[in-house]
Formats: C-alpha cells, sequence, structure tokens
C-alpha cells in the first residue's frame, strides 16, 4: 500500500519548493501513501549560503503550506546548506 498516491506530481512539488525564495535545490523526495488516504512526503531542501535563521522559518512556513495544498498529512524536511555534506549520500548537498 505505501506507494505514491495516484495524481501526485513529484516532479510539481519539487518544482514548487525550489520556487522558494532562498531554495537553490531538493533531493531525496520521496511521497508515499500509508493507507491511501494520508499521504506522507520527505524530502531534503538546499538554501542558498546566504539564508538566515528567519529565512529558514520562512521557508518551513511555506513549505508546510504547500504540503496542505498537495494533500500531505505528513512532512519531514530536512534543511540543508549548499557546502554542507548530505547525510544520506556523504556527498555535497548542491547535486540537486
Amino acid at each position: 500500500m505505501q506507494g505514491v498516491p495516484e495524481g501526485t506530481d513529484i516532479k510539481a512539488i519539487e518544482n514548487s519548493l525550489r520556487s522558494l525564495q532562498h531554495v537553490i535545490g531538493t533531493h531525496h523526495t520521496h511521497i508515499w501513501s500509508m493507507d491511501g488516504m494520508h499521504h506522507v512526503l520527505t524530502t531534503h531542501v538546499v538554501v542558498d549560503k546566504d539564508a538566515t535563521k528567519d529565512d529558514i522559518i520562512r521557508i518551513k512556513g511555506h513549505i508546510n503550506t504547500l504540503m496542505n495544498s498537495h494533500g500531505m498529512d505528513h512532512s519531514t524536511v530536512e534543511i540543508e546548506y549548499a557546502d554542507e555534506e548530505c547525510r544520506i549520500t556523504g556527498g555535497p548537498c548542491n547535486d540537486s
């Protein structure tokens, strides 16, 4: 049952995330449905080096609004700077 919900466009969601100010990329985006009704998203969002704490808080708010508009019941977002190491790959986070 834990597959991508029908009608969900992962690329469109990633593009929405990338359109946010200070967001320069996304990777490791996964979307699935727990039971056919409750959808979950996880992703890494890469921000530019000038993103401040206030910018990050604003980005998180925009992501929450975007996820609600895409029918996500839960999301987990890892915020990374381009010059840091990705926890998953061990490589640079700028490979969006």
